[in-house]
């Protein structure tokens, strides 16, 4: 400090009127700390008494002046610390002294006590009788790097609340003697634990639990001894207790503040429709039911939820399964009226057909989901004979081959992806890919088939002719699959392309298939046929085709087809238009029942009586609601399509609100309905199968938190 800063600072504090200065000077929370840190002093102070200030700020800036900054590179390292001796200071109670030793005088092995060396970066740091410059040297260089050094030089006096002492006397609290004797605690025992205080704590423990359930782990996962050492390296004071802690307090609690949040978005909601899934668990003892909701948000698109996991038993019947669906919305606060419509799987046997029964009952219209249509395509295609023959033959090598180290060594690269084969219940889109590659290393695999394993079948060009034709049917369903992936939303609007493209394009019957090919074909396009041919489904599928203004067009449909189409469609607008009010009413009886006082005194001398006005108007009105559904459809079938590289149809609707009233009502509640339940990224990907064994694995009693949070944060 110059002559002038002290002047300066002595005239500032010699005024005549009584005054009291406060100084504090820099410290950090640690041991031996100085007793001159934080300093009052009033009016009567003498001069003597202020020096003791000016002598400590002098060391400070000594300090500053004469500190060595870390080495920059590894050679300046290697080259300093060549001869540097390190003496332990064997008298040390701090912590801090972890990280410090004594520097030796010259070569010899007597310490310096007035230089203490870093161990870190082997930099030389003035000791002045205390630590305050050794946790200033941690704090300013090595606190990302060590857990006790973001301890040590953590907190500043300013940050406690406690009243400080007069007269130079330094601060001291309870709890700095606590955090004090906690932290040599951890050095004795050489932890290296992170230390965290009460809102880190938190904020780690919502974030283990989103780390779990977004990969639909359960948190009995962190009993394991291996995990618990590790989440003691991310916070010191996790134990048993912490571990009951998030699953009684912190998933429970960010459950119910997901589902909150995701019950109000769908209270604002008049269109709701209603997705369907079903998976047993892994000792195929009992059934899950998973209900998904698909609403319109606030910007017009829409977005879908998971709510819901019912239990449902293995002998429950349709009606008592609908009892627990109409159970559900009730809990969720939904009105039945607000369900437009169901997707759900549909298969002829198991869960799926009780709960095809049970919606049914429910009187809701229900569309099957195209993904599980594929699967169970897939499904049939593989127990025809030939089919059936030749792909055992080819498990059957795989499966000698998967056995055998040596071949799983020597061919990994080469039979990459060929064992999604040997799976049980494999997605058809990993089995097509499975496939593709043992046909691409065909040769390879015949080789080995009659090389290795004569006494087995060995496989032959018309056993791989007939897995042709196996990939030549599940292309097409993968490539469906991962364009219906790819959409924000698939809804039911693109179902009968999307079937057209497969059965009557690439399914079509050519004069060059094979016998195996042709009967695959046909096989496949009588399922898909069977699945959605029922009457009222292709109506409800059309229309929301037509309501499409992607699709409007039907250009596969014959012309009576496209007139029929809208024929329905404008008897159902007529029904809403009606149902809404649109047809013109009598001026008198908008009024109500509410009669005024007049009406009431005079109304036997004037009774009231039919005009020829309003007895036209009642004649006209229904004219004049078949006018109003007419005049929407027609404009809508003048308007030109939309772009299909446009992915939000509803935004279409969203934006021509006023000029379709009624239309775009009844378009926003059928583009609403999804057609795939099952999300199809779990169809492509092994994280996804894994995802669905996981789902299968979990506990009764985390289930329900964990599928929830896992959909909504997993998405």
């Amino acid at each position: 400090m110059n002559e002038d800063t002290k002047t300066s600072v002595s005239n500032k504090i010699s005024k005549d009127e009584p005054y009291t200065v406060v100084v504090q000077l820099p410290n950090y929370a640690g041991e031996g700390m100085s007793e001159e840190q934080i300093y009052v002093y009033d009016s009567r102070e003498t001069d003597s008494n202020r020096m003791e200030l000016y002598q400590q700020m002098e060391v400070i800036a000594e300090d500053g002046q004469n500190h060595i900054e870390p080495f920059k590179n590894e050679d300046q390292e290697c080259l300093v610390t060549a001869g540097i001796k390190i003496i332990e200071n064997s008298s040390a109670k701090s912590a801090v002294w972890n990280h410090f030793g004594w520097a030796a005088h010259g070569d010899s092995d007597e310490p310096n006590r007035r230089r203490a060396v870093c161990r870190l970066c082997y930099s030389e740091v003035l000791y002045s009788g205390n630590t305050t410059n050794l946790q200033f040297h941690l704090r300013r260089h090595h606190r990302y790097e060590l857990s006790l050094g973001t301890e040590v030089c953590a907190k500043n006096w300013k940050t406690f609340s406690t009243p400080m002492k007069r007269k130079g006397g330094r601060l001291s609290t309870d709890e700095t003697q606590k955090k004090q004797s906690k932290l040599n605690t951890d050095s004795d025992e050489g932890s290296s634990y992170i230390q965290l205080h009460r809102g880190q704590k938190q904020e780690m423990n919502l974030l283990i639990i989103k780390s779990l359930v977004t990969d639909c782990l359960p948190l009995s996962v962190l009993e394991g001894t291996g995990m618990q050492g590790m989440m003691k390296m991310l916070d010191s004071d996790f134990s048993d207790k912490k571990l009951d802690v998030l699953r009684t307090e912190v998933l429970p609690k960010l459950y119910e503040d997901t589902l909150k949040k995701t019950l109000s978005h769908l209270s604002i909601s008049q269109s709701v429709s209603l997705s369907i899934e079903a998976w047993y668990n892994i000792d195929k003892t009992q059934n899950y039911v998973g209900l998904i909701f698909n609403y319109l948000n606030s910007n017009g698109n829409v977005s879908s939820s998971y709510c819901k996991t019912l239990e449902v038993n293995l002998g429950d019947s349709p009606k008592t399964i609908a009892e627990l669906i109409n159970q559900a919305l009730k809990d969720l606060q939904l009105d039945f009226a607000r369900i437009v419509g169901c997707t759900m799987p549909e298969e002829p046997e198991g869960i799926y057909n009780t709960l095809s029964e049970a919606i049914r009952l429910m009187q809701m219209p229900r569309i099957p989901c195209l993904i599980s249509a594929f699967q169970c395509a897939s499904k049939e295609l593989l127990q025809i004979v030939n089919i059936d023959f030749s792909y055992s033959k080819l498990k059957t090598l795989l499966n000698l081959i998967s056995q055998n180290p040596k071949y799983v060594s020597i061919y990994q690269d080469e039979l990459k992806d060929c064992d999604w084969i040997l799976k049980d219940s494999v997605p058809f889109p990993l089995l097509c890919k499975g496939m593709t590659r043992c046909i691409e290393v065909q040769e390879l695999l015949m080789s080995i088939a009659t090389r290795e394993f004569n006494s087995k079948p060995s496989l032959t060009r018309e056993d791989f002719s007939t897995l042709h034709a196996i990939v030549y049917i599940l292309q097409p369903l993968t490539d469906s699959t991962e364009t219906i992936n790819g959409a924000d939303f698939p809804c039911i609007s693109i179902i009968l392309p999307f079937l057209y493209k497969v059965t009557n394009i690439a399914f079509n019957a050519q004069e060059g298939d094979s016998v195996v090919l042709a009967e695959a074909k046909l096989l496949v396009r009588s399922y898909l046929s069977t699945i959605y041919g029922r009457e009222q489904t292709q109506l409800f599928l059309r229309t929301a085709m037509y309501l499409d203004p992607r699709l409007k067009s039907l250009p596969f449909f014959a012309a009576e087809e496209k007139l029929e189409i809208r024929e329905l469609l404008h008897a159902e607008l007529s029904k809403l238009v009606r149902k809404n009010g649109g047809a013109c009413g009598s001026a008198r009886t908008s009024h109500g029942d509410k009669k005024t006082k007049l009406s009431a005194m005079l109304g036997d001398i004037f009774p009231e009586t039919s005009t020829e006005s309003d007895m036209l108007k009642q004649e006209n009105s229904s004219n004049f609601v078949e006018n109003i559904a007419r005049s929407e459809i027609n404009c809508y079938e003048n308007e030109e399509p939309m772009s299909l590289d446009e992915i939000q149809p509803l935004k279409w609707w969203k934006e021509r609100e006023a000029q379709y009233r009624y239309l775009s009502k009844m378009a926003r509640k059928l583009l609403c309905i999804s057609s795939a339940s099952i999300p199809a990224k779990r169809m492509l990907t092994k994280n996804g199968v894994n995802w669905q064994h996981r789902r299968a694995s979990l506990a009764t009693k985390e289930l329900h938190s964990v599928v929830f949070l896992s959909e909504s944060y997993g998405r």
